[in-house]
Order: structure tokens, then C-alpha cells, then sequence
């Protein structure tokens, strides 16, 4: 049985002058109607969604009324602790290839756009509780500090879509929040929620971000049956204004509710469930999975194998709910980087990778995840991914034996496929904002290069000096400087920005990917320090004349 077990009482936590902080990559880009995307009905349940040559109808689908037959699931233990969730100092570091930078440096290079941006910081708060007119005026946006009790809808509305402000003003607004604002647990709870669905689901998921967002509609529909879900939301949540709002009020909270997430969770793997009840476990080792991403450890390992075993638990008769399918799409992506970018692989085995990589025959079923032929939660095409999951199979093999022995003729077949797909466009009829579909569009091309050099660096072989190397990382390069939707940079292409990051053998070539990875840290991706401190330390080393990519490397994820 899956057994999570709670740590041992908290030691006193140590930190050498030398280690690499740990945080937490919590923020993100939240749901609300009119976002992204328009409806082509008036009910989400008459969506369509529409390939570059099929047009595919693909209903809204409950979980079934019924209970089903008990699952045994596997027994895997989970370890509860949170000692690794960040603290509240923020992120600097200093090297000799650049200064440490803050997101002004980089977002407003621009002396006029950073004055623009000054002049607007410098417009005064209006009143506590002024009524917003307006909803798109967003410098109406009211900071509050006391919501009256209980909460209301249009306080609850007034929470800042992180696509509506820089990095600087989400924290400005948010941070005028407190657990004392609130005068009752309730109301606390509500506005926790609210704020994760309007950023923590995103921000897993950045091109699904109004209501359409598969990830934000399942667990809508889940989190107030299951305690434990609901309760892992509000761990996250208060994470995630705890780090990025510097306000150490959220820690006792926070550990508060993770307290209740892991009781909760102990009493319902002790007992039987149905498919409805496995759906939930399973989400929220994912949500779990992506909080601890972050951390220097390897625990985001526990659960995401707790993931894999309550995979496999759930049953493969019943027509999965919409959770149960942006979930099983979540944990291929994420176990698909682990073999990828982790030195210790992935979770899956060769017995079942197949089976758990490839969410070809699942994505589908759900609207909201495929948008003409581009996976939202992927950040490229849908014909990419089983070039992806062969590449991360392949990797299993050359770990087992240390070397690549397999056909080669399987890699040139690869590279040639993944070139063509290179050139695959979509018409993204139904996204709105221009710079979001731009963004969808170069998010799949860093995707096609990035394989491609995966391929020849680590599988090939090849020299990083020789010239088809250096050809794709001069490429990526260019196209991960001029990604157009900074707001959610790293969080679909971090994993490019590291294998890119890994055939720099240049200083001009290191110091565009040390910018960005302290980019990609500053608008929230916390993970992204871990693939900083790998790579420094692998810049050093190849300087040396070593050539080693993951003996005594950190055994992070870079998702």
C-alpha cells in the first residue's frame, strides 16, 4: 500500500556559505474568462478542437457516478519533508562570467521602456476597498490589506492575473495580503484556493491560462471532495506568497496545511478507492512532485513515483475524468525530462515507459490540451513527442550500459524527422494574444533544436567544438533570447535553456544562459538554480579537460 509517512521532528537547518539556495518555482500566470483563448461556444463543453487537417469534437467527460471495484495500489513510501520548501531570502550569486542581475536589468535594457514602467509604478494606490469599474483598467486594482468577511466574489476577482503585470507589481499587489487580512479560516482557505488556481495551475500549464485550462477544471471539480488535494493547493499557495512576497507570515501556515495534506493522504491509502479517489492521490503527488522540483534534493522523486504506482492502480476500463488525463499527460512530460535532465533518469522502467511516456492516445480525450495539433502542456507539437520519449527510452539504455550500442541508424532517422517537424506551423485560431501564440510557435522550434542537439551531444557523441554543435547552440541561443512571453520564461523551455547551456563552450555563449537561467529564477522558476549550479560546476570541468556530464551531479529535474 502507498504509505506516506511524516519526518522525524525539524533539526535546525544549516546553510554553507556555498550552497545554492533552495526556493520553490510557484508563480505563474492564472485563469480567468477571456483569457488566452476564446470559446468557439457559449459552453465548454461544445469546444472543438481543431488540427492543421482534422477538426476533432472531444465532449466534456465526468468521472463516472458509479464507485468502482477497489485497486490495490503498489506500496511506495513517501517521506514528508518540508524542510526544503525555501526560505524567504532572495536569490544572488556571483561568478566570474557576470554580476548578479535583477529582472529591471533584464526586462528594461530599454532606457525609455524603463522609464515608462517607472512612471507607471509611481501612479498612487487607490482606496482599500475601491469597487474596480473597469476590470481591464489595471492600475485600478485596489491593494487590500482588510477584505471584509466573509469574502466576496469581487475581492476575490481582484486577484492580479500574472500575465496582467510584471513581476514586480504581482509582488506589490499580493504582498498586501496577510493570514491576518482574514478574519475567519474560511475565508483564509477561499482566497488560498483562488490564488492558486489563478496561478499555481497556470503556471504548470502557461498556454492553457483561461477556463479552458483542462489542469484548472479538474481540480475545480475534485479539490472539494478530497481533503488531501485541497489541502496540497493550499500548501502551494502559501508557498508561493511566502517566496515571491518575502513574507515569512505564510510559514506557519504553510506547514499547517501540509500537516493535514500528508494526515489526510495516510488515512485514504490505507483504505480502498475508486478511480474518483486515485485520480485526486494521483494529482496531487504531481502537484507535490512540482513543488519539490525546486529543491537542491531529490525528493520530487518519491512523488513522482508515488505518481507512477497510482497510474498504474487507476483503472483502464472507465472513461477517465479530465483530471485523471491532464494529470497522466503532466507526469509523461515531467518523467520524460527526469531521463532526460536527471542523472539518476526518470521513475518509469523499461517494462513500462512505453506505456507512460507516449500520451499520444490520451491527450485527446480531454479539450484544452491539444490546440491544432500543439500540446499546451508540452510547449510543442503533439508529432514531436514520440521522437522525445524514444530520445528519453534511449537514454535508459545508454545509463543501464554507460554507452549508446544501439542502431545508429535510429538516431540519423531522428534528427532527419525532427528537422522536418522544425518547420511544422499551426494556425492557433482560437488564441487570442498575438505574443502567445508566437511564443507556442518558437516555444516548438527551441523544442525540434534542442532534441536535435540532445541527440548528437549525448547520445552521438559528437565533439561539442564541431561545427553541427555549434551550428544548433548558436540557434537556440538567438531564439531563447528573443522568446517572446518573458512573463512565463523557463517554464516550458527551461529544459532547452539547460541542454542548450551544456554545449556552450564559448564565454559570450555562457554568459546568454547564465542571464537567462537568472531570468528564468527572478519571474519565479525556482528549479531553474538547480540547472545553474550544474552548469557552472560542468563549465568548470570541461575547462579542466573533464568530460563528465552527471557522475556526482546534483540530481535535479530542469522542468
Amino acid at each position: 500500500m502507498w504509505t506516506p509517512q511524516k519526518k522525524r521532528p525539524r533539526k535546525p537547518k544549516g546553510v554553507s556559505a556555498h550552497a545554492v539556495k533552495q526556493g520553490k518555482a510557484q508563480t505563474s500566470t492564472p485563469p480567468q474568462d477571456g483569457g488566452y483563448y476564446s470559446n468557439s461556444s457559449s459552453s465548454q463543453e461544445q469546444q472543438t478542437e481543431t488540427s492543421s487537417s482534422t477538426t476533432i469534437s472531444t465532449p466534456h467527460v465526468l468521472p463516472p457516478s458509479q464507485p468502482q471495484q477497489p485497486a490495490a495500489v503498489p506500496e511506495v513510501k513517501i517521506e514528508y519533508d518540508d524542510s526544503s520548501w525555501g526560505d524567504d531570502s532572495s536569490y544572488s550569486y556571483s561568478s566570474g562570467f557576470s554580476p548578479s542581475l535583477t529582472v529591471d536589468d533584464l526586462f528594461f535594457a530599454n532606457p525609455e521602456v524603463k522609464q515608462a514602467v517607472q512612471d507607471y509604478r509611481e501612479v498612487p494606490v487607490p482606496d482599500a476597498h475601491q469597487v474596480v469599474v473597469d476590470e481591464s483598467d489595471y492600475l485600478n486594482v485596489p491593494v487590500l490589506d482588510n477584505p471584509p468577511s466573509p469574502i466576496s466574489d469581487s475581492v476575490l476577482l481582484r486577484i492580479p492575473q500574472w500575465t496582467e503585470y510584471s513581476f514586480h507589481e504581482w509582488d506589490r499587489i499580493m504582498s498586501a495580503y496577510r493570514p491576518s487580512s482574514f478574519t475567519t479560516e474560511q475565508d483564509l482557505q477561499r482566497f488560498l484556493e483562488h490564488v492558486f488556481l489563478r496561478t499555481k495551475c497556470t503556471f504548470i500549464y502557461p498556454f492553457g491560462s483561461d477556463n479552458s485550462n483542462p489542469l484548472w477544471r479538474g481540480i475545480m471539480e475534485s479539490k472539494d471532495r478530497h481533503d488531501f488535494l485541497r489541502y496540497a493547493m493550499l500548501t502551494a499557495t502559501c508557498n508561493i506568497l511566502e517566496l515571491h512576497c518575502k513574507c515569512s507570515d505564510w510559514q506557519p501556515f504553510r506547514r499547517k496545511y501540509m500537516d493535514l495534506c500528508m494526515e489526510s493522504l495516510i488515512l485514504k491509502v490505507s483504505s480502498y478507492r475508486t478511480d474518483d479517489e486515485i485520480t485526486a492521490l494521483f494529482a496531487t503527488s504531481m502537484i507535490l512532485c512540482a513543488d519539490k522540483s525546486a529543491s537542491s534534493s531529490d525528493k520530487w522523486r518519491v512523488h513522482l513515483r508515488g505518481a507512477l504506482d497510482l497510474l498504474q492502480a487507476s483503472s483502464q476500463s472507465s472513461i477517465p475524468s479530465d483530471l485523471h488525463v491532464v494529470t497522466r499527460s503532466w507526469f509523461a512530460m515531467a518523467d520524460t525530462l527526469a531521463w532526460i535532465s536527471a542523472p539518476g533518469g526518470g521513475v518509469s522502467t523499461k517494462d513500462t515507459n512505453e506505456d507512460v511516456l507516449d500520451d499520444t492516445g490520451w491527450v485527446y480525450m480531454t479539450e484544452g490540451i491539444v490546440i491544432d495539433g500543439f500540446n499546451t502542456i508540452r510547449g510543442y507539437s503533439q508529432l514531436l513527442v514520440p521522437h522525445i520519449t524514444r530520445a528519453a527510452r534511449l537514454m535508459m539504455e545508454k545509463r543501464k550500459y554507460g554507452v549508446y550500442a544501439g542502431d545508429q541508424d535510429v538516431l540519423y532517422s531522428t534528427l532527419s524527422e525532427v528537422a522536418i517537424l522544425e518547420r511544422q506551423d499551426f494556425a492557433l485560431t482560437i488564441v487570442n494574444e498575438p505574443i502567445v501564440a508566437q511564443s507556442m510557435r518558437v516555444s516548438h522550434t527551441i523544442h525540434c533544436k534542442a532534441l536535435q542537439l540532445f541527440v548528437r551531444v549525448r547520445l552521438f557523441e559528437s565533439y561539442l567544438n564541431c561545427p553541427e554543435v555549434q551550428s544548433l547552440t548558436n540557434s537556440l541561443l538567438e531564439l531563447l533570447q528573443s522568446y517572446p512571453l518573458r512573463q512565463s520564461l523557463g517554464i516550458t523551455i527551461h529544459w532547452a535553456a539547460f541542454v542548450t547551456g551544456r554545449s556552450c563552450i564559448t564565454i559570450e555563449q555562457r554568459s546568454i544562459i547564465e542571464q537567462l537561467l537568472v531570468e528564468m529564477i527572478n519571474v519565479g522558476l525556482k528549479a531553474a538554480r538547480n540547472s545553474l549550479h550544474r552548469l557552472l560546476r560542468y563549465w568548470e570541468k570541461f575547462d579542466e579537460g573533464e568530460y563528465d556530464f552527471d557522475t556526482n551531479d546534483l540530481d535535479s529535474l530542469a522542468t
